[in-house]
């Protein structure tokens, strides 16, 4: 009943706090919430939007780990090193059981004792390679026969799923086709060793070959599936499969199982056939690999088979994700990638869509001859004077891989008898055609006796044992990102020519077009694990942080008006495109490092007073060879060119900014300043002559094939009208994407909010956006046009990235000051101006109907009055924001003590005292003193890491007679057996109170600690410090603290130890990131400092000092 009273009572609060809101009987603040989301971080804003008060009002960041990559190997995921271990482990404990299970079993037959094992294995002395030869020819004891089967069973050889060959088609990507033929070249090597040899066994074969099976150094046996090493011990391979290494094939153990076997029955009745059977399938049986690890009756069990675990599609909820391995799939990975590439119609260099023969040439080439090749598709479009270019995004796939299938099965079916062409005659969208039901069966079926099973189902099949044979020998396996149903719904728009792309936007357009009906609410409810992105770890911890910042946002300033949100870009890509991403970063990051020491060699300027724009100039330069873009005149002068002192080149947008607003190099030339005034405010090809305009696209081509340019710029250059159906889609386009984000993560967080979160709107609001997905572009665009060129608006925000963390509130102060009407207005702005100006200053027809279609859409989409749209598009002159004094308020507003010596130029040496000053006078500029002086220095919000989870000892063990005792972990694994790691890995650090009043420090590490029924313990065995009196307080990296030493105070985050001997710890100045440029080496802490530790909330607000910390972590009792 009082549950039932307090659920009553909390949903009549909401609906009183909403009819509050909505009848507006007090005074709450209209506001606006900016967000950038991206992997790691929340930026937000809270921009104040009444009509008498229009403020910066709040902003702040929120860090947390990505859970994604390991710090100090940037290119290996947590989740593979995770999977590593838990395989290693699997293996181990699989390994453990089989031997288990053979002793048990030999025990039964009462063939051998448990004693006798002990007692024997306890002499360590034997030779088992040896006992495992002799056993081929004469009698051995039991214990010794016992030995030699559990010496297989230990390592029982490479058995692949299905058919390896030294060109094996069906590998997922080429590193997988690599390594597949590897494994066979080793596999097939070993074999040919011993088959060569004329040797009967393995055993044999190790024992009586030196050459290929003994240690160089040693001497001693080297039979384990082990890599080559190089003469400093280090694996050749990198840890992979080499064509040089030993690799034992599951057969030739068997064999040899059998042969032992064999032998010893004439000397020991146990061994009758049904205990050989039964030895050898303990020794050689697997689980089927549907049924995945752990008791397959266990519905709770963590890990399931693959068949449980198949996801639904992306697109049509209900569908699950359809198979690779299938007609349907090779031509779904056909269509894609066709509709990546660009058509250029030879005659006139015009792109072109795909033309609709040239589709069905390919398609039905695909289908004859069981494969395709960039050079036939180029042969086809010949054929029709089509040339096929590659774009960005069609370069990263060979097409040949699209048609994995039916390159593999052609050959197979032919050979058997079957009629290739009746069987691609088939309506291949069809699931009941054979080639797709032998596609799913395959790869549905893992296991070789259950696919052979299943494909014996197969009516068209029955009968035809080698064929199955064959088929199940296939490496089929894993399934497509979408359903069938997708698949085929796409391919046949395809046909009907519509690209993949295309179909895959609209079919999302449908999808978050329809609202569901929940009860907004005040608060967001947390995610559920059944949740869209619940399964991407990544993507799930940015969006539950944001989910948590908006909550703590509503609950201290009510509901908001409105929100604008940013989605990094980077959320939405894979790791391994994030990963390529990186890298293409990293590389332009050395191209403009060059840059700059090549312009410093031509100009004889510094380094460091090379600006931003020379760079531009020179990376222009050496892109088009030195000569001006329109003319193709040489440009002599490259210093002249690069600091255009005479005035003589210029940076020309090769399509107007006013008409797209994109300021990037994408949409920029160097030329000559004569050149550019001729262009004015035309596109290229609008001014050049018929004879230079021929020359021009052959120099503009030339760039294109050559890579040289992006498709875009590629785009602009051959725009031959600012008017027009042409004209009007590359417009069209770029507002699109730029205006909106139309990316599926942002329309799933721009409905989430719209259909969960109560806004507090009035009238007139219903004309705005509740919920606004803002592109980066555009955001990048108007934090340079709005803010200080020399902080927070500089070119090269890559620099601010390196030293804070507030480049991500700044994105979000700009996010929130995104208006949709607003950038429309700039835009239109530019456009009304070209034409006017033009026109010789005269508004002319077509000025007049381009400035009235404006104000129409602006009323109609967006409510504004058209009095203020025709004043606004006709005087603005830059894109409007909603706060007029933004540049300011950012400048005043973002910065801290670290920010103000380094970004600000303040004098390191002045204290923090006159810098709080400097801070408050500066708001009193911009605000009325009772709003200042609420106002303190921002604090960036470190969740806290408190898991005891991760990574607890390093990987590589230490040799006993070198190990370290202070960082020194012995790991038993039995009587006879141990191992010692390295576990410098600590878990938190507890400051404590030594017997003589002091401070002091030790480290907790992850092997001091058990995890009993959810609660830590430290272990029995832990020995406290001699001078151990008092627990204080434990330190989380991510803890804020302060720190009163005798000569000064120390402010900022936990990091990491140092040096735990020392009590040195690493923590950041303030805010500042743990970089080279702001790094902090260490803090020692001294024996008469005072620690504290300062509460920070979610949203950076500095609290209380935190009195209360805890119980410390107790001892677990020796009965556990």
């Amino acid at each position: 009943m009082i549950n039932l009273y307090i659920k009553f009572l909390s949903s009549n609060l909401i609906i009183i706090l909403k009819n509050i809101f909505v009848n507006r009987k007090v005074r709450i603040m209209k506001y606006i919430i900016g967000l950038d989301i991206g992997i790691g971080s929340v930026g937000w804003a809270v921009v104040r939007n009444d009509d008498d008060c229009k403020r910066l009002e709040d902003f702040g960041v929120r860090i947390f780990e990505s859970g994604e990559i390991i710090e100090s190997n940037k290119n290996i995921r947590k989740s593979q090193r995770r999977r590593k271990y838990r395989g290693m482990r699997r293996r181990i404990r699989r390994r453990n059981h089989r031997k288990e299970r053979l002793k048990n079993y030999l025990e039964n037959i009462e063939f051998v004792s448990r004693a006798e094992l002990s007692e024997f294995f306890a002499k360590n002395n034997h030779d088992i390679i040896d006992i495992r030869v002799r056993a081929l020819d004469e009698k051995v004891t039991p214990v010794e026969l016992t030995a030699a089967l559990l010496h297989i069973a230990k390592r029982c050889g490479y058995k692949a799923f299905y058919e390896l060959s030294d060109e094996n088609n069906n590998a997922k990507d080429k590193k997988a086709k690599e390594e597949e033929k590897d494994i066979y070249k080793a596999l097939t090597n070993t074999a040919d060793v011993i088959k060569n040899g004329g040797y009967r066994t393995i055993a044999e074969a190790i024992m009586k070959d030196s050459e290929h099976f003994s240690d160089k150094i040693s001497g001693r046996y080297k039979y384990r599936n082990i890599k080559e090493k190089d003469e400093k011990g280090k694996k050749e391979s990198g840890g992979k499969i080499s064509e040089n290494d030993i690799l034992f094939p599951t057969e030739m153990f068997e064999d040899e199982v059998r042969k032992i076997l064999g032998k010893q029955k004439e000397f020991y009745p146990q061994l009758t056939d049904e205990s050989i059977d039964k030895i050898f399938d303990i020794i050689f049986s697997r689980r089927d690999f549907e049924d995945g690890p752990g008791n397959t009756d266990d519905e709770n069990r963590p890990y399931k088979g693959f068949v449980d675990s198949i996801g639904n599609c992306p697109y049509y909820k209900n569908e699950k994700r359809g198979h690779r391995y299938t007609v349907i799939g090779d031509l779904f990975a056909l269509a894609n990638k066709l509709s990546q590439y660009k058509y250029v119609e030879k005659n006139t260099g015009e792109v072109v869509k795909l033309p609709r023969d040239l589709m069905r040439n390919i398609v039905n080439q695909s289908l004859q001859s069981g494969s395709i090749t960039k050079t036939k598709i180029n042969e086809l479009a010949k054929e029709l004077n089509i040339v096929i270019l590659n774009t960005k995004t069609a370069k990263n796939e060979n097409i040949a891989d699209c048609i994995k299938y039916l390159k593999a099965v052609k050959p197979i079916f032919e050979s058997y008898g079957f009629d290739w062409d009746k069987l691609i005659s088939e309506e291949y969208t069809d699931q009941n055609s054979l080639l797709n039901r032998v596609g799913d069966t395959i790869s549905f079926n893992i296991t070789p006796k259950r696919r052979i099973d299943a494909l014996n189902k197969i009516d068209e099949l029955k009968g035809k044992d080698e064929l199955i044979k064959k088929l199940s020998e296939q490496n089929f396996s894993g399934t497509a990102k979408v359903s069938d149903k997708y698949m085929i719904d796409a391919i046949n728009a395809f046909f009907d020519g519509t690209l993949v792309g295309e179909f895959q936007a609209n079919v999302q357009q449908d999808e978050f077009s329809v609202s569901i009906k929940t009860e907004k609410l005040l608060k967001l409810k947390p995610f559920d694990n059944n949740s869209e992105y619940a399964q991407n770890p990544v993507v799930f911890r940015a969006i539950n942080e944001t989910r948590k910042v908006v909550n703590a946002i509503v609950q201290k300033y009510g509901a908001p008006n409105a929100m604008n949100i940013e989605i990094a870009s980077e959320l939405n890509k894979s790791f391994d495109t994030r990963q390529k991403i990186s890298t293409q970063q990293n590389k332009n990051e050395k191209e403009r490092k060059n840059a700059i020491k090549q312009i410093s060699l031509i100009t004889g300027l510094d380094e460091r007073e090379i600006r931003p724009q020379y760079i531009e100039r020179y990376l222009l330069g050496e892109l088009q060879g030195w000569r001006c873009m329109y003319s193709n005149e040489e440009i002599t002068n490259k210093k002249e060119a690069i600091l255009n002192k005479g005035k003589q080149y210029e940076i020309d947008h090769i399509v107007p900014f006013s008409r797209i607003l994109d300021d990037t190099l994408n949409n920029k030339a160097l030329v000559l300043a004569r050149e550019n005034q001729k262009k004015g405010a035309r596109t290229p090809l609008m001014y050049l002559s018929a004879e230079k305009e021929k020359e021009f696209k052959q120099r503009v081509n030339k760039l294109f094939k050559g890579n040289k340019i992006t498709e875009k710029k590629y785009r602009y250059f051959m725009l031959e009208s600012l008017v027009g159906e042409d004209a009007e889609k590359i417009l069209g386009d770029w507002k699109t994407r730029n205006l909106n984000d139309t990316r599926y993560i942002a329309k799933f967080l721009v409905k989430y909010f719209n259909d969960n979160l109560y806004f507090a709107r009035e009238k007139g609001d219903d004309k705005r956006p509740v919920v606004y997905a803002v592109k980066g572009a555009i955001t990048s665009s108007l934090r340079r046009q709005w803010l200080n060129k020399e902080t927070w608006g500089r070119y090269d925000k890559g620099e601010l990235k390196k030293i804070t963390y507030f480049d991500h509130a700044v994105d979000a102060i700009v996010i929130a000051n995104c208006l949709p009407a607003y950038v429309i207005i700039a835009a239109e702005n530019h456009k009304l101006r070209d034409i006017y100006y033009s026109a010789g200053k005269i508004k002319t027809e077509e000025y007049r109907k381009s400035l009235d279609n404006c104000v129409d859409t602006l009323m109609k989409y967006y409510g504004m009055s058209p009095a203020v749209s025709r004043k606004l598009l006709e005087k603005v002159k830059e894109t409007p924001s909603l706060l007029k004094n933004i540049r300011f308020e950012v400048e005043y507003r973002v910065r801290d003590y670290e920010l103000m010596k380094y970004f600000f130029n303040y004098d390191t040496k002045v204290g923090e005292d006159t810098l709080d000053q400097i801070f408050r006078n500066d708001l009193y500029k911009i605000y009325d003193h009772q709003f200042a002086d609420s106002i303190e220095m921002p604090i960036v919000s470190i969740k806290p890491e408190r898991k005891y989870s991760g990574q607890m000892v390093k990987d590589n063990f230490l040799k006993k007679r070198v190990a370290n005792s202070e960082n020194k972990y012995v790991k038993t694994i039995d009587k006879n057996n141990d191992a010692v790691l390295d576990n410098s890995y600590y878990y938190c650090v507890e400051v404590y109170r030594t017997r003589s009043g002091n401070i002091d420090l030790q480290g907790i590490k992850y092997t001091d600690l058990v995890n009993k029924n959810k609660k830590l313990y430290l272990k029995p065995c832990y020995k406290y410090p001699e001078n151990y009196y008092k627990y204080i307080m434990y330190l989380f990296k991510g803890d804020y603290l302060r720190i009163k030493g005798p000569k000064s105070t120390r402010l900022g985050f936990y990091k990491a130890v140092n040096n735990i001997n020392q009590n040195s710890i690493k923590i950041t100045r303030y805010n500042s990131k743990y970089t080279r440029a702001f790094r902090e080496e260490s803090t020692t802490i001294s024996a008469d400092a005072e620690i504290e530790k300062i509460y920070v909330d979610i949203l950076g607000k500095k609290g209380k000092v935190l009195t209360k910390h805890g119980e410390p972590l107790s001892l677990l009792p020796e009965k556990n």
